[in-house]
C-alpha cells in the first residue's frame, strides 16, 4: 500500500430510509476535510494488587463514529448535508428542469434523518458509517468561498464486507462571498423585497443536539434533543439602525441567499435560508485606527407562528429532479 495525500480520499453518501440500516451511496461529496472515524473509550481496570502500576488491564467500552465533514457550498451536493441537518424535504417542480428543494426542521419528534457515509482514506482502507446524524451544521464565509461544516455522529464504522462505490463527481456551482445577499425586514415578505446589505462576514449554525445511546458498548441509537439556530454577521456601521435593534430588542426577519448559474426558462440556481425572527443576543461596534467602523451582531432564531417558516427553512433551487 502506498502512502497517499489527503486529496486522494473519497467520501460518498446515501440517505437512509430507516435510521441505522445501511444503503448504497447515491453521490460523492467533494470534501475539503473529513475527520469522520472510529471512536472508542476503553475502560481501564484499576485496582490494588500490591504494586504501583496505574492500569493493570482494560476492557472494551463505548464505540461509535464521530468527526467533521467540510465542503464548499454548492447548488447540488450540499443538499445531502442540509437534509440531514433539517430532517424534512419537499421537492417542487417549478418549471422544466427546475426544482425547489425545501428543507425544514423536524419539530414534533426527535428521531433524526440519517445517512450512510463511505469514507475511503486514500488507498489504505474504507469505512462505512451508518446512522450518520448531523449534530450541528455551520454555513460561513468572509472573503472567500462559502464553507459548510457538519459535525456528524453515527454507529461504529464497518471495515469488512464492504466495497467502495463507483460514482462520478458531477459538477456544480460553488458559491463565494460575491454571491451572497443578506436582507432584513419586519417580515419575510418584506425581507424578500428589501435591498441587500453589504456583509463582511456571516455564519449560521443549526444545532440538533444529537446524543448517542449506547447498548452493550456500541452505539445502536441516536436521538436529537433541542433544535436551535444561531449565527453572527458583521456589516459596516454606517447608521444607527443596527445599534437600535440591539438596544431596543427589535426583532427582524433575515434572509441569506446565494445565487448561482442560469437554469432553463430564465430561472437561476440559488441556496436561500429564511429565518422568521431573530433577536440580537450580543453586539460589538469597533474599528482599528486605520479601519472602518463595523458592527458585529450575534443572533438567535425565535419562533414566529404567523409566518412560514415559523423558525427557519432552506430552499435549494437546482436541476435535481428527485429528493435527496
Amino acid at each position: 500500500m502506498g502512502i497517499e495525500i489527503g486529496k486522494l480520499k473519497r467520501v460518498y453518501i446515501g440517505i437512509e430510509s430507516t435510521p441505522g440500516d445501511p444503503v448504497a451511496a447515491s453521490d460523492i461529496l467533494a470534501v475539503t476535510s473529513c475527520t469522520l472515524q472510529d471512536k472508542h473509550e476503553p475502560i481501564p481496570v484499576e485496582d490494588a494488587i500490591g504494586n504501583r502500576y496505574a492500569s493493570r488491564d482494560s476492557v472494551m467500552g463505548k464505540r461509535w463514529s464521530e468527526g467533521n465533514i467540510e465542503v464548499n457550498l454548492d447548488a447540488v451536493r450540499a443538499g445531502y448535508l442540509l437534509k440531514l441537518a433539517f430532517g424534512n424535504e419537499i421537492n417542487t417542480n417549478v418549471a422544466t428542469s427546475v426544482y425547489d428543494h425545501n428543507f425544514y426542521p423536524i419539530a414534533s419528534g426527535n428521531i433524526p434523518r440519517t445517512a450512510t457515509i463511505y469514507h475511503a482514506r486514500g488507498g489504505t482502507d474504507l469505512i462505512r458509517v451508518s446512522y450518520a446524524t448531523v449534530n450541528s451544521l455551520e454555513i460561513s464565509f468572509e472573503d472567500g468561498l462559502v464553507e459548510v461544516s457538519a459535525n456528524i455522529i453515527g454507529k461504529f464504522p464497518e471495515v469488512t464486507g464492504i466495497s467502495e462505490p463507483s460514482l462520478t463527481l458531477l459538477s456544480g456551482t460553488t458559491f463565494s462571498f460575491r454571491d451572497a445577499k443578506l436582507k432584513f425586514g419586519a417580515s419575510l415578505s418584506e425581507a424578500e423585497g428589501a435591498s441587500s446589505t453589504s456583509v463582511n462576514s456571516f455564519s449560521l449554525t443549526i444545532n440538533n443536539n444529537a446524543e448517542t445511546l449506547p447498548s452493550n458498548g456500541d452505539v445502536t441509537t441516536i436521538r436529537t434533543k433541542e433544535f436551535s439556530v444561531e449565527g453572527e454577521y458583521t456589516i459596516f456601521f454606517d447608521s444607527v439602525e443596527e445599534r437600535d435593534k440591539f438596544r431596543n430588542l427589535l426583532k427582524k426577519s433575515l434572509i441569506i441567499q446565494f445565487d448561482g448559474m442560469a437554469l432553463p426558462g430564465n430561472y437561476t440556481e440559488f441556496v436561500k435560508f429564511r429565518l422568521a425572527k431573530i433577536r440580537l443576543q450580543e453586539q460589538s461596534i469597533e474599528a482599528g485606527l486605520d479601519d472602518f467602523h463595523t458592527v458585529t451582531g450575534s443572533f438567535v432564531a425565535e419562533v414566529d407562528t404567523s409566518q412560514v417558516p415559523n423558525v427557519i427553512d432552506c430552499i435549494v433551487r437546482n436541476n435535481k429532479s428527485t429528493v435527496y
